[in-house]
Protein backbone atom coordinates (compact mmCIF):
# COMPACT_ATOMS: atom_id res chain seq x y z
CA UNK A 1 0.00 0.00 0.00
CA UNK A 2 1.04 3.63 -0.71
CA UNK A 3 -0.39 6.98 -1.69
CA UNK A 4 -0.59 8.89 -4.24
CA UNK A 5 -1.03 12.55 -4.49
CA UNK A 6 -1.87 15.87 -6.55
CA UNK A 7 -5.12 13.96 -7.77
CA UNK A 8 -8.22 16.40 -9.40
CA UNK A 9 -10.18 16.14 -6.07
CA UNK A 10 -10.90 12.53 -7.33
CA UNK A 11 -9.36 10.94 -3.96
CA UNK A 12 -11.68 9.00 -1.62
CA UNK A 13 -10.70 6.48 0.65
CA UNK A 14 -14.36 5.92 2.35
CA UNK A 15 -14.83 1.97 1.92
CA UNK A 16 -11.08 1.10 2.42
CA UNK A 17 -10.96 -1.90 4.69
CA UNK A 18 -9.97 -0.20 8.50
CA UNK A 19 -6.99 -2.27 8.54
CA UNK A 20 -5.28 -0.65 5.72
CA UNK A 21 -6.46 2.62 6.83
CA UNK A 22 -4.70 2.21 10.27
CA UNK A 23 -1.51 0.72 8.61
CA UNK A 24 -1.27 4.15 6.52
CA UNK A 25 -2.65 6.61 9.70
CA UNK A 26 0.00 4.26 11.26
CA UNK A 27 2.76 4.78 8.69
CA UNK A 28 2.23 8.45 8.36
CA UNK A 29 3.03 9.11 11.89
CA UNK A 30 5.98 7.11 11.57
CA UNK A 31 7.51 9.75 9.14
CA UNK A 32 6.07 12.46 11.56
CA UNK A 33 3.25 13.72 9.50
CA UNK A 34 1.62 16.47 11.26
CA UNK A 35 3.97 16.36 14.22
CA UNK A 36 6.16 19.35 15.74
CA UNK A 37 8.55 19.32 12.53
CA UNK A 38 7.18 22.79 10.96
CA UNK A 39 7.30 21.79 7.58
CA UNK A 40 4.95 18.95 8.55
CA UNK A 41 2.61 20.15 11.20
CA UNK A 42 -0.24 20.81 8.71
CA UNK A 43 -0.21 17.78 6.95
CA UNK A 44 -2.17 15.58 9.82
CA UNK A 45 -2.54 11.75 9.04
CA UNK A 46 -6.21 12.10 9.68
CA UNK A 47 -6.65 15.23 6.93
CA UNK A 48 -4.85 13.46 4.97
CA UNK A 49 -6.88 10.19 4.62
CA UNK A 50 -10.08 12.25 4.26
CA UNK A 51 -8.30 14.97 1.53
CA UNK A 52 -10.06 14.34 -1.66
CA UNK A 53 -6.21 14.93 -3.78
CA UNK A 54 -4.88 11.91 -2.07
CA UNK A 55 -5.59 7.68 -2.07
CA UNK A 56 -4.59 5.02 -1.11
CA UNK A 57 -3.40 2.80 -3.49
CA UNK A 58 -2.10 -0.73 -3.72
CA UNK A 59 0.96 -1.58 -5.38
CA UNK A 60 2.12 -4.68 -6.95
CA UNK A 61 5.62 -5.41 -9.06
CA UNK A 62 7.46 -8.86 -9.82
CA UNK A 63 11.16 -9.11 -8.43
CA UNK A 64 12.58 -11.39 -10.57
CA UNK A 65 14.77 -13.71 -8.85
CA UNK A 66 18.38 -12.34 -8.76
CA UNK A 67 17.06 -8.84 -9.11
CA UNK A 68 19.78 -6.42 -8.51
CA UNK A 69 19.69 -2.99 -6.95
CA UNK A 70 18.67 -0.50 -9.48
CA UNK A 71 17.01 -2.53 -11.38
CA UNK A 72 14.14 -1.55 -13.54
CA UNK A 73 10.93 -3.14 -12.81
CA UNK A 74 7.37 -3.26 -14.09
CA UNK A 75 4.73 -1.93 -11.28
CA UNK A 76 1.12 -1.79 -11.54
CA UNK A 77 -0.99 0.38 -9.17
CA UNK A 78 -4.41 0.88 -8.19
CA UNK A 79 -6.85 2.21 -6.19
CA UNK A 80 -7.48 0.30 -3.07
CA UNK A 81 -10.30 -2.16 -2.78
CA UNK A 82 -13.42 -0.43 -2.48
CA UNK A 83 -12.31 2.98 -1.83
CA UNK A 84 -14.21 4.96 -4.32
CA UNK A 85 -10.79 7.07 -5.57
CA UNK A 86 -11.04 7.52 -9.45
CA UNK A 87 -8.10 7.71 -11.99
CA UNK A 88 -5.56 10.79 -12.14
CA UNK A 89 -3.28 11.33 -14.61
CA UNK A 90 -1.26 14.08 -12.66
CA UNK A 91 -1.33 12.05 -9.59
CA UNK A 92 2.39 11.56 -7.77
CA UNK A 93 3.23 8.29 -6.06
CA UNK A 94 4.72 8.55 -2.85
CA UNK A 95 7.09 5.73 -1.76
CA UNK A 96 6.43 3.39 0.67
CA UNK A 97 8.46 1.05 2.09
CA UNK A 98 8.50 -2.55 1.52
CA UNK A 99 8.05 -3.72 5.27
CA UNK A 100 5.25 -1.66 5.69
CA UNK A 101 3.43 -2.23 2.54
CA UNK A 102 3.94 -6.07 2.95
CA UNK A 103 2.53 -6.05 6.84
CA UNK A 104 -0.61 -4.77 6.13
CA UNK A 105 -3.40 -7.61 6.91
CA UNK A 106 -6.01 -8.77 4.37
CA UNK A 107 -5.32 -7.66 1.42
CA UNK A 108 -5.68 -10.50 -1.32
CA UNK A 109 -2.97 -11.01 -3.99
CA UNK A 110 -4.49 -9.76 -7.05
CA UNK A 111 -5.44 -12.22 -9.89
CA UNK A 112 -2.77 -13.55 -12.43
CA UNK A 113 -3.19 -11.67 -15.89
Amino acid sequence: MAWCVNLANTGDNHGTPQAVVSAMLDEMTRRRLGSSDDRLKPYSPRFMINDPQTAIVEVYAYLPPGGRSGQRLDVFVQAARNSQTNPSPAAIFIKQSLSSAASIPSIPSPSPM
